[in-house]
C-alpha cells in the first residue's frame, strides 16, 4: 500500500527552486520519505480529508507540523529512555548522556549521507548543505547507522553495556515513531497507494504531484503510527528477558509488520 517509487533525484533537483536556503532546501522535507512541509499557501481546498502542513504562522512566522512532532518526539524519547533506563541497571543521567551523542551523531549522519548521495544535482558548493538549519534532506539509513555508531562509542567510552542501552531505547523509539509518523501524516508525505477513501495531500507533496491534487492515498504514516504502538504495548506486557532481547522483539516485530 505504500508508494515506494518516489524519486530521491526529482526531489534534490526540485530544492533549486527554493530560494533563501543553501541548495533551496525545503523544511520538513526528507527525499527518502517524501516528507514535505509546504508553505500556508500551498494548502488546498478542496475535499474533507485534507491535512494541514503548518501549525500555526504568526508575523511572518511559521511553525511546520513536522518539525513540531519532531521536537515532540525527541523529548518523548529522551523522558521514556531516562525512565526505562532503571530497568535496566543504567544511570539515567548517563544513558541520556549517551543517547544525546546518539542522537547529533544520527542527525549529522543522516544529513551527510544525503548530501553526498546527491551531491551531483545539488547546488554548488555541495558541502554547504551538511549545516543548512532545518528539518529536511536526511537519508534514513545515514540516521540509523550514525545513530548506532554514537551510542556504541559513547557505550564504549563510558563502560556501558550496549545490549542494556538498546533495550532501554526501544520503548522510546517507539513512542518517537508514533509522534514523528503523526507528523509525516501532518505533512502530508510518506503516502501510500491511491484508494477512494484515503486522504488527499496538500499541492506541492510528492503524493499530489505523483497522482493529482484530488486523488486520495492510503494514509500509510498513521497505518506506521499505530504500528509502532503496538509493539510497544507488546513489548510492555513482556518479560524484560536478557539482555539485548526486547530490542531485538523490536526489530523482527517491526520489520515483519512492514
Amino acid at each position: 500500500m505504500r508508494d515506494n517509487n518516489a524519486s530521491d533525484l526529482f526531489f534534490a533537483r526540485r530544492l533549486r527552486h527554493k530560494e533563501g536556503q543553501p541548495g533551496g532546501l525545503v523544511d520538513g522535507y526528507s527525499a527518502r520519505s517524501g516528507r514535505a512541509d509546504l508553505d500556508s499557501d500551498t494548502r488546498s481546498t478542496s475535499g474533507s480529508n485534507q491535512v494541514n502542513p503548518c501549525l500555526f504562522e504568526y508575523g511572518g512566522t511559521s511553525l511546520s507540523a513536522y518539525a513540531f512532532m519532531m521536537a515532540v518526539g525527541t523529548a518523548v524519547f529522551f523522558l521514556r529512555s531516562a525512565k526505562d533506563s532503571k530497568t535496566f541497571h543504567l544511570n539515567p543521567r548517563l544513558t541520556v548522556s549517551i543517547f544525546i551523542v546518539a542522537w547529533v551523531s544520527a542527525w549529522f549522519c543522516a544529513r551527510l549521507f544525503f548530501v553526498v548521495e546527491h551531491r551531483s544535482v545539488l547546488s554548488p558548493p555541495w558541502w554547504n548543505w551538511i549545516a543548512a538549519p532545518n528539518f529536511s534532506g536526511f537519508s534514513l539509513f545515514g540516521g540509523v547507522a550514525g545513530g548506532i555508531a554514537g551510542a556504541a562509542l559513547a557505550a564504549r567510552a563510558f563502560r556501558v553495556p550496549i545490549a542494556s542501552l538498546l533495550d532501554a531505547a526501544t520503548i522510546g523509539g517507539c513512542l518517537f515513531g508514533v509522534v514523528a509518523r503523526t507528523g509525516c501524516f501532518l505533512a502530508g508525505c510518506c503516502y501510500g497507494l491511491p484508494v477512494e477513501w484515503g486522504v488527499v495531500f496538500p499541492p506541492g507533496s510528492l503524493a499530489a504531484e505523483r497522482y493529482g491534487e484530488s486523488v486520495a492515498v492510503h494514509p500509510t504514516e498513521l497505518y506506521e503510527a499505530v504500528t509502532f504502538a503496538i509493539v510497544a504495548a507488546i513489548l510492555l506486557r513482556r518479560p524484560v528477558g536478557s539482555p539485548g532481547q526486547r530490542f531485538c522483539t523490536f526489530m523482527i516485530s517491526y520489520a515483519s509488520a512492514r
